[in-house]
């Protein structure tokens, strides 16, 4: 769990973990891994302790579930502390993967006083501790583990922490494995194990799991998050995938730099290829733009919400980021309601806009669907999940910065269309160039005729 400085606190899934000669071997994070009872009260006392000792950062508290009156583990079983850990902990490494936010990312919102997002699990997982033991084979010789195999294998993540020196029991780095159920990323690590000499078997058998809907398997539903529980990863600075009326975009707080560095990281995006701000409205427009022509008022009137893009200059100190660093700024205001409904949740917590581009690595097919996303990005990302797009590509975009309408992209809005909305000819990149310069020869032919004798 964390606990920030002004009290919040928030909880990762609780881990079942295996210990061997007192050292953790492995730890599970997946539905029905323990009684539902067990693991609120492990939440809930390691919450109780954070506050007695006033405590700000990650603090990992590890408990041991007795058994009941029956020998079982259930909704009677008593726990009893067993370590408390003031720092990320070992056990905790899966959330790399498996969790929305991790453990190491809270410690760092903790110390610097940032809001603290709640974590939510993505996927089943296995951490497999590595340890120096692999390092040898069973005549004592060194060797080096078979790691392209085992890396060959899908979902599996491998983390060395770079220590000199290998020898037996000294934790050397943690596998995580994840997939979309239990029983698959149980079979995974098997599999995993078997292969690089780890010990590792599933603590319960699939008929012993106790479902109890804390998470949701990535291919049985794309994102456990509700509207306002997005707005509220928005707000605290995450990302989210959400859909719009042309496709999915992948949205981070837009006057926060250091969230939008993160959609560029996620996207492999270059930094100064400037992302498309959306904003609940023509209010809310107004906060990002210097300046709004008259027929980018009228476009936005006819068209919002909808698929079009509007480019304008940009107001000093605004999301810098966002506009790849630019003077200008694109806006755009979707009809999606799950898209608007995000974006007016997000507006009563104060966020201003969303910057989205496509929900995509760079260069890839923009998705249309949820599972396109997911798929794209391996379930890292939380997905709002509002069906099939309805338009399927990309909006309309013009420039409205050159004193006269550019469109720079086409979309399903027409020229004829967005011609009658303003009353004026829109321009191409090369109609707008050519006028440029035939201006730029009658200015200086009226220089030099102008020019007195010498």
């Amino acid at each position: 769990m964390a606990r920030g400085a002004d009290g919040q606190m928030v909880t990762l899934p609780v881990a079942r973990n295996v210990h061997l000669d007192g050292i953790l071997v492995s730890s599970e994070i997946f539905d029905g891994n323990m009684p539902l009872a067990g693991m609120e009260s492990a939440q809930n006392a390691a919450k109780l302790i954070a506050n007695e000792l006033d405590y700000v950062g990650v603090l990992c508290v590890e408990f041991f579930l007795l058994k009941d009156a029956q020998g079982a583990l259930s909704d009677a079983s008593e726990l009893r502390v067993n370590e408390i850990a003031p720092r990320p902990h070992n056990s905790g490494h899966w959330s790399i993967e498996g969790s929305s936010v991790s453990q190491f990312e809270l410690q760092v919102r903790t110390l610097c006083g940032l809001p603290l997002a709640p974590p939510v699990q993505r996927c089943a997982s296995v951490m497999l501790n590595v340890l120096g033991d692999l390092w040898f084979d069973e005549a004592g010789q060194s060797r080096e583990p078979d790691w392209a195999s085992a890396l060959a294998m899908p979902g599996v993540h491998l983390h060395l922490y770079g220590k000199n020196g290998a020898r037996k029991g000294r934790k050397m780095g943690h596998i995580t494995v994840t997939a979309e159920s239990a029983e698959a990323v149980t079979a995974m690590a098997e599999e995993v194990a078997s292969l690089l000499g780890l010990s590792y078997s599933p603590s319960l058998r699939a008929s012993e799991r106790r479902l109890t809907n804390h998470w949701h398997p990535m291919s049985s539903l794309a994102t456990p998050l509700s509207v306002a529980q997005a707005a509220d990863l928005i707000t605290a600075g995450e990302l989210v995938a959400f859909p719009t009326e042309t496709v999915y975009g992948l949205g981070a707080d837009a006057t926060i730099d250091s969230a939008v560095v993160k959609i560029f990281a996620a996207k492999g995006r270059p930094a100064d290829h400037p992302l498309i701000v959306h904003v609940a409205d023509l209010a809310s427009a107004q906060h990002f733009a210097a300046d709004i022509p008259d027929f980018a008022h009228k476009l936005m009137a006819a068209f919002w919400p909808g698929p079009l893009t509007v480019i304008v200059p940009r107001k000093s100190g605004v999301a810098a980021a966002s506009a790849g660093g630019q003077d200008s700024i694109g806006l755009r205001c979707p009809s999606h309601p799950m898209a608007l409904g995000l974006l007016r949740e997000c507006a009563a917590r104060g966020v201003k806009g969303i910057s989205a581009p496509s929900a995509n690595k760079f260069g890839k097919v923009s998705p249309t669907t949820a599972a396109h996303v997911i798929q794209e990005f391996g379930g890292s990302i939380p997905v709002l999940d509002g069906g099939a797009c309805e338009v399927g590509i990309e909006s309309t975009l013009i420039d409205c910065t050159r004193g006269a309408p550019v469109l720079l992209r086409p979309g399903t809005l027409t020229r004829i269309q967005l011609e009658a909305t303003m009353g004026r000819q829109l321009l191409s990149n090369d109609e707008h160039l050519t006028q440029t310069l035939r201006r730029l020869e009658a200015q200086n032919a009226l220089k030099s005729t102008l020019k007195p004798p010498s």
